[in-house]
This record gives structure tokens, sequence and C-alpha cells, in this order.
């Protein structure tokens, strides 16, 4: 009885603190998110038949609640990096996470899901202190693995500052999606995305950064080989920004790849595409050239595997995290091998690149480029179940043409994870 108070104590302050100045509709929508969840949680727990098993959840019926709470500490010593403004800061997160899901039928769900990250500066007051983060979706498959899924996102979060004069750069985001993916028979399939997005920034000085985006998706796949589909995907983006000085920098993006596909059942799973991508718009220079979307995960023994990704692909630039004129051609990549030979003790490290090429109107200032290098390697022992224990380190760097944005930073953290 006890427990069941303190966890409605908790809900209740959530869905009663206002954490940041929010509009009121957007409030709305996380108090229907945290009351739902609340709602449910304490359906569960005043059920007859609810089943627990630590770390895996509460389960009554058709409901079923899974929820953690990650506390961190975080120490990092160019805290708005920049190597002009080098100072370091001491950060206390608390993340709590909630799942709800209920099965209309055993492969017919719906879900809701609330992401929170609360932070404590010890030395700076002018971070963000809260982000807030929700989804919903409705999923449904099929027996021979065709899907239908309807889903929802909302993101109340900041760019932050990168001095002790700025003030982070609060914004709300949201996303609208439905996707279909239909199997032919054993060999083929094809999917289709459709999606809307906005964002939406507080102050006015950063508006230039709102967009509304329009997308679609699809896919043609034919399986020729055991576990190897040979994969064709065409996608289109047109991206309604605000005008820049005057001008119009809306813009649309059209890509075509090809490549293999492996699916679970062999060691290698993911995907290698290569193809063709182009940009253009009214009022500043097209662009076309090669896109790549590698995403490839091989389990290399019981105890190692290895993760690669690589791309070269287009994105707007945000003016608000330091980028500059309309797009930029970004190419990279990362590395991430996983060592479990001693479990439940596990060794990540990661290597990561990426280089931004800035384009787009000409009077802009011309031939920016920027570099960027992480390594990280991390450890998590699990205490139990419903407890793990996390520590990592991490290094970043920037390199650039413009030098104001350069910076160097080491980052320390600590993690105590509990779940139900």
């Amino acid at each position: 009885m006890y427990a069941k108070c303190n966890l409605i104590k908790v809900f209740l302050f959530l869905t009663n603190c206002k954490v940041k100045k929010m509009n009121n509709k957007y409030f709305s929508v996380y108090r229907f998110f945290l009351v739902l969840l609340m709602c449910s949680t304490v359906y569960c727990y005043s059920c007859q038949g609810l089943a627990y098993a630590a770390g895996q959840g509460l389960q009554t019926g058709r409901v079923k609640i899974n929820s953690q709470i990650k506390i961190q500490s975080q120490y990092s010593d160019n805290i708005f990096r920049s190597d002009s403004n080098k100072e370091n800061d001491f950060v206390t997160k608390a993340l709590p996470q909630i799942l709800f899901t209920y099965a209309f039928a055993p492969e017919n769900t719906f879900s809701a899901e609330y992401e929170g990250d609360f932070r404590y500066y010890q030395n700076f007051d002018n971070f963000s202190k809260a982000h807030s983060h929700g989804k919903l979706r409705w999923k449904w498959l099929q027996p021979m693995g065709s899907k239908f899924e309807v889903g929802a996102k909302l993101d109340d979060s900041s760019v932050q500052p990168y001095s002790e004069e700025q003030q982070s750069k609060d914004y709300l985001y949201w996303q609208l999606y439905f996707e279909t993916l239909l199997k032919i028979g054993s060999a083929m399939e094809t999917g289709l995305k459709l999606e809307t997005s906005s964002r939406e920034f507080d102050a006015s000085r950063w508006t230039i950064d709102d967009y509304d985006i329009y997308g679609l998706k699809f896919h043609w796949a034919y399986r020729k080989w055991a576990f190897t589909s040979l994969l064709f995907e065409y996608s289109y983006l047109h991206q309604n920004n605000n005008n820049f000085l005057g001008f119009s920098t809306d813009s649309d993006v059209h890509t075509f790849m090809v490549g293999p596909r492996w699916e679970i059942g062999s060691r290698l799973i993911g995907q290698l595409l290569g193809g063709y991508s182009q940009i253009s718009g009214d009022n500043f220079s097209d662009n076309s050239g090669f896109t790549l979307n590698a995403d490839l995960d091989y389990m290399y023994s019981d105890f190692t595997s290895f993760k690669l990704e690589a791309y070269q692909e287009i994105n707007s630039s945000t003016r608000s995290a330091r980028e500059s004129n309309v797009y930029n051609i970004a190419t990279g990549g990362s590395f991430v091998t996983e060592y479990s030979r001693w479990d439940p003790l596990l060794f990540t490290m990661k290597l990561s690149y990426k280089k931004q090429d800035f384009d787009g109107i000409d009077f802009e200032q011309e031939d920016r480029t920027d570099d960027y290098y992480q390594a990280g390697l991390k450890a998590e022992y699990s205490i139990r179940h419903w407890l793990l224990l996390g520590v990592e380190y991490q290094y970043r760097e920037k390199d650039s043409t413009v030098n104001a944005v350069e910076y160097e930073e080491n980052r320390a953290t600590a993690n105590l994870t509990f779940s139900l």
C-alpha cells in the first residue's frame, strides 16, 4: 500500500508541475499522456490478475506497463562547446520513462509512451532544465508479415546555449505518420510511409529555424536468396521554411537508392543502400550526387558483435545550432563493438566521424566545412534484472573553417537505472 501511494504522488506531481512555459494546447497533450499512464498503472496495481516480473513490467489482461527511471551524473570540461569560452560543469539528470500497451489482440496493439529529461546544473542556470517526449502508436501485424501502423510524436526540447550570455533555444516539435507494409507471396514486399512534421521555436529570434515538412517514402523488396533481399527505395521530402533575408528557402529533396538487405536469421542483419539524391529550391543553388545509407549488425560470436553505420545525405541547416547557409551535405559513419564475455558485464566501444559541407545561397559565407570526431567507451553491469549500473567516457572534437564553432570536450558519466 505504501508503494502504491508513493507512485500516485509522483504522477500527480508530474501532471501538475509546469516545468516550462508551454503553449496550453501542447501542455494539455502532455497532461493527457501522463494521466493516461497514471490511470493505467493504478489499474494494473488494483487488478487481482496482476502479473509482475522484476525488470519486465506489470501486466494484467490486455494491459501492460513498463517503466524505468535513470539517475545520471555527468561531468563536462567544456559545457558550452566553445574553445574561446571553456567552462566545466556537473549535471545531474533524472530520466523517467513509462510505456503503456493495450492489446486488442496479440498482434494488434496501441501504445503510449512518455520520456522525461529533468536536469540540474551545478554552475550555470541558462540551460533548459526539462525536456519531455511523448509518443502514440497503433500497430497491427498480419500472419503473413504485413503491417499497418499509425503514430504521433511530440517533443518539448531545446538547443543548448553556447555561452554564459545566451539562453537555451526552446522549441516544440510534432510528427504524424502512417506506414504500411504488404507482403506479396513469400518473395516480394512493398511498403509506403507518409509523414508530416513541424518545428516551432519559442523565441522570435530563432523562427528562421521553424519549418513544416511533408514526406513520402516507398520501397519494394524482392527476396532471391535465403535471408537476403534486393531493396529499391524512393523518398520525397518537401520542407517549408520561414523566409531568410527576404528569400524563400523552401526545398524539395528526391532520393533513390538500391542495394541488399539482410534479414533476421543470419549473422549479418541490416541494409547497404546507395543511389542518387537531389535538392532544389527557387532561390538557392541546386545540388545532386551520390547518397548512401548503410546500417549493418554482425554477430561475430556469442559474446562479440559489431555495428557499422555509414551515410551521405542532404540535411537542412539549423542556425540555432551554429550551422549556416540553407543546407549541408553530411558524410560520415560510426563503428560500435559490444563485448559480453563476462555476463552480466557489458563493454561498448564507439568511434564516429561526420563531415558537413554547407551550401545554398551564394552570398553566404563560402566553403564552410565542419568535421566531427567522437570516441567513447562504456561499461554496464546488471546488478539485478531491475537494476543496471553504467559508467561512460566520451571525447568529442569539432574542427571547422569557422574558428568560432570549434571545440574539444571530455565527458564522464555515471548512471543507475531502475526498471519496473
